[in-house]
């Protein structure tokens, strides 16, 4: 297990831990601000004007929190599910140094006149018909070379996107780690409730946090999309075509 799926691990367990919590928030917070609504009335009567109105909003940010976290949860399930593998990444850009641009430097090598026996007069010679032949092999090495030249950008750019694979990786980790946290301080909050007020206003300041994060989240989509794009930039190079051997 390589530590890419160290980390999307980590990323789902956060991630089932929170999902889990906000199922709970779900189905025991409006009975958590009921319960306490009906102990505050049971002392002061009067005052359901004044509360009942508190405890209708508790429930609301609580719905709110259920519904914004879960949006952001089921983001991040889709990102850690479809990012890729810096590692396949650096494997392939690995083969195509050592398999494609390696061999294509070796061969260039002996692809000249002077390494070609059957193109030496002293082997076989008949004129016309073996100048032709020299003239095909001639320049043929700098083709070969050229193999080099176009696939290297393309090893560079896999690297370039392992890099940012495995960085977004430790981001998205970061930011599901501080999510579970959050949620896990929304139900510190729910259960220790000690008055509506109290409990409404600390609901609303996580909700106004897990509401941030997931823009953090989407901008540090965003972000990579971007860096992405320019690196994909690099396959985008036109290979020409190979020199015909006869005109």
């Amino acid at each position: 297990m390589s530590y890419v799926d160290d980390m999307k691990k980590s990323i789902e367990s956060a991630l089932d831990q929170s999902t889990e919590n906000l199922n709970w928030i779900d189905s025991h917070g409006p009975g958590i601000v009921d319960t306490l609504l009906n102990v505050y009335l049971a002392t002061v009567p009067k005052a359901g004007w004044m509360v009942n109105p508190i405890a209708e909003r508790a429930k609301a940010e609580l719905a709110r929190a259920v519904s914004s976290g879960r949006e952001a949860i089921a983001l991040m399930r889709s990102e850690v599910q479809f990012v890729g593998s810096p590692d396949n990444l650096r494997a392939a850009a690995e083969t195509i140094d050592s398999k494609m641009s390696a061999a294509a430097r070796a061969l260039a090598r002996n692809l000249v006149l002077g390494k070609i026996e059957s193109a030496w007069d002293s082997n076989y010679s008949d004129g016309v018909a073996s100048e032709g032949s020299r003239m095909a092999i001639a320049g043929r090495d700098a083709a070969v070379r050229d193999v080099e030249t176009y696939a290297s950008p393309v090893a560079e750019g896999l690297r370039a996107l392992a890099h940012e694979t495995a960085d977004y990786y430790k981001s998205l980790r970061d930011l599901a780690v501080e999510f579970a946290g959050l949620v896990i301080s929304i139900v510190a909050v729910v259960v220790g409730w000690e008055t509506i007020v109290i409990g409404v206003l600390g609901v609303i300041g996580i909700v106004i946090s897990l509401v941030a994060m997931g823009f953090t989240i989407a901008d540090l989509i965003s972000s990579t999309l971007t860096t992405t794009d320019n690196v994909r930039g690099q396959f985008e190079s036109k290979v020409p075509s190979w020199p015909a051997v006869l005109s």
